[in-house]
Protein backbone atom coordinates (compact mmCIF):
# COMPACT_ATOMS: atom_id res chain seq x y z
CA UNK A 1 0.00 0.00 0.00
CA UNK A 2 1.55 3.49 -0.77
CA UNK A 3 1.08 6.78 0.40
CA UNK A 4 -0.18 8.49 -2.35
CA UNK A 5 -1.13 6.23 -5.21
CA UNK A 6 -2.06 8.27 -7.85
CA UNK A 7 1.57 10.01 -7.68
CA UNK A 8 3.21 6.37 -7.80
CA UNK A 9 0.81 5.51 -10.33
CA UNK A 10 1.95 8.63 -12.64
CA UNK A 11 5.54 7.58 -11.39
CA UNK A 12 4.67 4.36 -13.14
CA UNK A 13 3.45 5.25 -16.07
CA UNK A 14 6.03 7.94 -16.59
CA UNK A 15 8.62 4.98 -16.74
CA UNK A 16 6.67 2.43 -18.96
CA UNK A 17 6.24 5.68 -21.59
CA UNK A 18 9.53 6.42 -21.34
CA UNK A 19 10.69 2.62 -21.71
CA UNK A 20 8.60 2.06 -24.59
CA UNK A 21 10.05 5.18 -26.43
CA UNK A 22 13.54 4.38 -25.16
CA UNK A 23 15.37 3.76 -28.65
CA UNK A 24 13.00 6.50 -30.81
CA UNK A 25 14.96 9.04 -32.56
CA UNK A 26 14.31 12.57 -30.81
CA UNK A 27 10.98 14.37 -32.02
CA UNK A 28 11.78 16.93 -35.10
CA UNK A 29 8.81 19.34 -33.49
CA UNK A 30 6.67 19.48 -31.01
CA UNK A 31 3.79 18.72 -33.41
CA UNK A 32 5.91 15.34 -34.60
CA UNK A 33 6.07 14.75 -30.90
CA UNK A 34 2.65 14.92 -30.17
CA UNK A 35 1.74 12.73 -33.00
CA UNK A 36 4.15 10.16 -32.01
CA UNK A 37 2.94 9.98 -28.35
CA UNK A 38 -0.77 8.92 -29.87
CA UNK A 39 0.56 6.76 -32.49
CA UNK A 40 1.89 4.81 -29.22
CA UNK A 41 -1.41 5.48 -27.52
CA UNK A 42 -2.98 3.76 -30.29
CA UNK A 43 -0.64 1.18 -30.74
CA UNK A 44 -1.59 0.36 -27.03
CA UNK A 45 -5.33 0.01 -28.13
CA UNK A 46 -6.73 3.52 -27.13
CA UNK A 47 -7.79 4.63 -30.27
CA UNK A 48 -7.22 7.96 -30.01
CA UNK A 49 -8.56 10.62 -32.17
CA UNK A 50 -6.64 13.82 -32.85
CA UNK A 51 -8.00 16.81 -32.59
CA UNK A 52 -8.05 19.09 -35.17
CA UNK A 53 -5.77 21.96 -33.43
CA UNK A 54 -3.23 18.81 -33.35
CA UNK A 55 -2.83 19.85 -30.02
CA UNK A 56 -4.98 16.57 -28.53
CA UNK A 57 -7.08 13.79 -28.61
CA UNK A 58 -10.23 12.36 -27.94
CA UNK A 59 -9.49 8.48 -26.52
CA UNK A 60 -12.71 6.71 -27.34
CA UNK A 61 -11.21 3.52 -25.68
CA UNK A 62 -9.51 2.07 -22.82
CA UNK A 63 -8.15 -1.06 -23.00
CA UNK A 64 -7.68 -1.17 -19.14
CA UNK A 65 -11.88 -0.28 -18.75
CA UNK A 66 -12.58 -3.40 -16.43
CA UNK A 67 -9.39 -2.30 -14.32
CA UNK A 68 -10.15 0.76 -14.03
CA UNK A 69 -14.05 0.62 -13.10
CA UNK A 70 -12.50 -0.94 -10.20
CA UNK A 71 -9.00 1.56 -9.62
CA UNK A 72 -9.75 5.07 -11.72
CA UNK A 73 -7.59 7.60 -10.14
CA UNK A 74 -4.88 5.15 -9.96
CA UNK A 75 -5.39 3.60 -13.78
CA UNK A 76 -5.98 7.00 -15.33
CA UNK A 77 -2.96 8.38 -13.39
CA UNK A 78 -0.69 5.62 -15.48
CA UNK A 79 -2.14 6.48 -18.64
CA UNK A 80 -1.29 10.22 -17.99
CA UNK A 81 2.10 9.14 -17.27
CA UNK A 82 2.30 6.97 -20.45
CA UNK A 83 1.66 10.28 -22.01
CA UNK A 84 4.08 12.50 -20.25
CA UNK A 85 6.91 9.74 -20.31
CA UNK A 86 6.62 9.12 -24.22
CA UNK A 87 6.46 13.18 -24.80
CA UNK A 88 10.06 13.26 -22.18
CA UNK A 89 11.52 10.48 -23.92
CA UNK A 90 11.17 12.43 -27.53
CA UNK A 91 12.48 15.43 -26.04
CA UNK A 92 9.00 16.68 -25.69
CA UNK A 93 7.57 19.07 -23.26
CA UNK A 94 5.99 16.36 -20.32
CA UNK A 95 4.72 19.49 -18.33
CA UNK A 96 2.34 20.03 -21.16
CA UNK A 97 0.35 16.74 -20.77
CA UNK A 98 -2.88 16.67 -18.88
CA UNK A 99 -5.15 13.32 -18.82
CA UNK A 100 -9.16 14.31 -18.76
CA UNK A 101 -10.73 11.21 -17.32
CA UNK A 102 -14.23 10.77 -18.83
CA UNK A 103 -14.13 14.12 -19.84
CA UNK A 104 -17.03 12.90 -22.19
CA UNK A 105 -19.45 10.71 -21.70
CA UNK A 106 -18.25 8.05 -23.97
CA UNK A 107 -14.38 9.37 -24.17
CA UNK A 108 -11.36 10.64 -22.08
CA UNK A 109 -9.36 13.86 -23.48
CA UNK A 110 -5.65 13.86 -24.20
CA UNK A 111 -4.21 17.41 -24.14
CA UNK A 112 -0.82 16.99 -25.47
CA UNK A 113 0.46 20.99 -24.94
Amino acid sequence: SSADPRADALAAGEEWGRALLSGAEPARSPEDARGRVLDLLGEIGFAPEPDEDGHGARLPRCPFIEAVREHPGVICSVHAGLARGGMAALGGDADQVELLPFAEPDACRLRLG
